[in-house]
């Protein structure tokens, strides 16, 4: 869809939210970087009086007008500026300048596909050229892009009249299609250049360090060093300092690692400290010099972590500079969590000030919304509790049906944000009929369906959501929903028999049957746990739905076309349903191929990471040159090379056995194993190569090639705390 559709008189921001990387997932133990000299820092209101500033008064007063100077005006003076295509080519710049200045990127095509009619009617403005490489760019056309900007770079050098930095956005189109020493090297003359020469304001230091970082280098090395040259080219000190911090920040997660706080070494932690403070005492000194630019104090909530008034103290400090800095509130949210010493009632107190705000004409409330799914995120299986609280819900709705109302009508990106959170939260508080509305906003323009993934319930239980918002939605949603109200706030027997007459009784869509397997699977579980029964895993008819609460088993190694597979021909196994720690599997399985000589491999992980290819610890069986083998082992990823071995190998006396019985215990954190009635494991100890993640239980997965299971059993003992469900008496 064409920009054209956007409404130039709305301004609004697109947020890009933070995402968490595993590196970040620990409670770094470290000593306060910061004296407390003025005791207990009392917070401040976030600003919301109608003068405060926000990004839509940034992008119309400092932002666009910075680029409508570089990028247009010096067209009105060209010699185009009568041509016959004047009109096109003013409105299409008009375009791109407000897509700069908002950040956008992929609305950004839809722009610069309207460059090529320019172009055949002899359009030769730099700005329209360096559009149309772009738009090459984006069609895989790289070596026509980069003839375009190698012309329209020689075309400047001659015109010396240009902008720097419409020169510079030339030369960084050339180094994104051709990187090298040469091409690098241009691009810092040209910045430098821009930096110095007077291209931009006092006021506009934040819109230059956003068009550094729009052209990777904010953290360039060769580029600081010429900043930081015993005689530095005059350019606001407060580049180089920012460009500083970055790179210490950089090295003080490098330093300490990717890991748990418990996988840090003593040297990791001291590198990570040293890198920390340095970069916040850079930090500090940037954000004296510029304290209306927000940069430098969201960096500094992130150098916080763990020091809680300091990072309230840099939070007010960035929202002062502008009152809806996103990056802002997702940065102070994250050192909200428990792992940093925050707690859920902190998280869920500033959700409410954000709603408190009322400033409806900006996304601040939104973060009202994204706060409750960091919430729901720390509550792991519990995660729709925080949506079933009086009011919470109906507030939830009023937000984001207010953001559809406000979102572009082409910004299908932000219609999905929008949508997707609404159809999660109504599915937590058992409003289907929302839910499935809301669903249906998030076809895009191709007509296909996408939960949009920065905004979800934890995983798996966000597949577990979207099955069900369709399964309660079929045509016999009457049924399926009074059975699901039942598994929801009855005994696992009253909502088993219900979903057991559904299925005898009705013929169910593919998406009902992926809803009544979920809870056949889910509520035998809760039985078998209330009375420590025995309880089959394998329950046919399994679904057909592997982006669902189902994971298909076909994801194992390339080696062989038949991978792991079960007799009762589902060939899909459910790996949403959280299984207790401490309890008993029995499985059964055979080679498909009985000819000993034919390899093959079957492996059952204890647990698994959502959403990735990690295990936890694998019990790995496999058969080669005619012998099998044993070992338990830590999986990183589908290929067993890339593995942890946690034991030794252990030689199994197979040959002419037509099945393979393993027996296998867990009982807090140690393993006992059998195989065909052989101890292969007793005790181990596998402390430390689990995940726990969920506080009632695990997420075991079974892989394998050319073998196919026939049974998968688990006993357990009585355990309440597997028995989950809200009488409604």
């Amino acid at each position: 869809m064409c920009i054209r559709c956007f409404s130039f008189s709305s301004l609004a921001l697109i947020a890009a939210l933070f995402l968490v990387s595993d590196a970040e997932k620990a409670f770094a133990l470290r000593p306060p970087l910061f004296s407390e000299t003025g005791g207990h820092y009392q917070p401040h209101p976030i600003p919301s009086a109608p003068d405060a500033p926000t990004g839509s008064n940034y992008i119309a007063t400092v932002a666009q007008p910075w680029y409508l100077r570089h990028w247009l005006e010096p067209f009105k003076t060209s010699g185009e500026a009568h041509a016959p295509w004047k009109d096109d080519a003013l409105r299409l710049l008009q375009e791109e300048t407000f897509g700069l200045a908002y950040g956008w990127r992929t609305a950004m095509n839809d722009i610069r596909c309207q460059t090529p009619p320019l172009i055949e009617r002899g359009c030769m403005y730099p700005v329209i050229r360096w559009m149309y490489a772009m738009h090459l760019e984006s069609q895989k056309k790289n070596g026509e892009a980069l003839k375009v900007l190698d012309k329209l770079n020689q075309d400047m050098s001659a015109e010396t009249n240009w902008p720097s930095p419409l020169r510079a956005l030339a030369v960084y189109g050339v180094m994104q299609l051709s990187s090298n020493a040469t091409t690098e090297a241009n691009l810092v003359d040209a910045l430098v250049t821009t930096l110095s020469d007077g291209s931009f304001k006092t006021n506009e230091t934040r819109v230059v360090w956003e068009f550094l970082k729009r052209c990777d280098m904010d953290r360039n090395p060769k580029l600081l060093e010429r900043l930081s040259a015993p005689t530095p080219p005059p350019v606001d000190h407060w580049f180089a300092l920012m460009m500083r911090a970055r790179q210490a920040f950089d090295r003080a997660w490098t330093a300490r690692g990717g890991g748990y706080a418990y996988t840090v070494s003593d040297e990791g932690w001291d590198g990570y400290r040293k890198g920390i403070k340095e970069a916040s005492e850079l930090l500090t000194r940037a954000w004296m010099l510029h304290p209306e630019n927000p940069d430098a104090a969201v960096l500094m909530i992130d150098c916080s972590r763990g020091v809680p008034d300091e990072c309230r103290r840099w939070f007010d400090r960035a929202v002062a500079a502008q009152m809806d800095a996103l990056d802002a509130y997702s940065s102070y949210r994250f050192t909200l969590r428990p792992r940093w010493g925050g707690s859920l009632p902190a998280m869920e107190a500033f959700a409410e000030e954000c709603l408190n705000t009322k400033r409806f004409d900006t996304r601040v409330p939104l973060q009202y919304v994204v706060g409750l799914y960091n919430v729901a995120d720390e509550m792991g299986e519990e995660w729709q509790a925080v949506f079933q609280k009086q009011g919470v819900y109906e507030q939830c709705q009023t937000i984001l049906s207010n953001d559809l109302a406000c979102t572009f009508g082409a910004n299908w990106i932000g219609r999905r944000y929008d949508c997707t959170a609404l159809a999660y939260t109504a599915y937590a508080a058992g409003d289907y009929d929302a839910a499935w509305k809301a669903h249906a906003g998030l076809r895009n323009p191709a007509g296909q369906y996408g939960f949009d993934k920065r905004i979800r319930p934890p995983s798996p239980f966000n597949h577990v959501a979207i099955s069900l918002i369709s399964a309660m939605n079929g045509p016999n949603k009457t049924a399926m929903r009074a059975a699901d109200r039942l598994a929801r706030t009855r005994p696992p027997d009253e909502a088993l028999a219900a979903f057991r007459t559904l299925s005898d009784g009705n013929r169910l869509t593919e998406e009902e049957r992926d809803g009544v397997c979920y809870w056949n699977v889910e509520l035998g579980k809760r039985r078998a746990c209330a009375n420590g029964e025995t309880f089959s895993l394998l329950q046919p008819p399994m679904t057909h739905f592997p982006g669902g609460p189902w994971i298909s088993y076909y994801n194992s190694w390339q080696s062989s076309n038949l991978t792991l597979r079960t007799e009762s021909k589902n060939g899909l196994m459910a790996l949403a349903i959280v299984l207790p720690r401490n309890i008993r599997y029995e499985l059964t399985f055979a080679p498909i191929r009985p000819n000993e000589t034919a390899p093959c491999h079957f492996g059952f992980a204890l647990d698994s990471k959502p959403d990735t290819t990690l295990e936890g610890p694998v019990l790995w069986l496999a058969r080669g040159n005619g012998a099998w083998s044993a070992q338990w082992m830590r999986r990183f990823g589908p290929d067993a090379r890339r593995s942890r071995p946690l034991s030794d190998v252990t030689r199994l006396n197979l040959e002419g056995v037509p099945e393979i019985r393993l027996v296998l215990t867990v009982k807090d954190n140690r393993v006992t194993a059998l195989i065909n009635g052989k101890t292969i494991a007793e005790n181990l100890d596998l402390s430390g190569a689990f995940y726990d993640t969920l506080e009632s239980g695990r997420l075991p997965y079974l892989f394998g090639s050319n073998v196919v299971l026939s049974d998968w059993r688990m006993t357990c003992e009585k355990d309440s705390s597997q028995v989950r469900f809200k009488s409604s008496e």
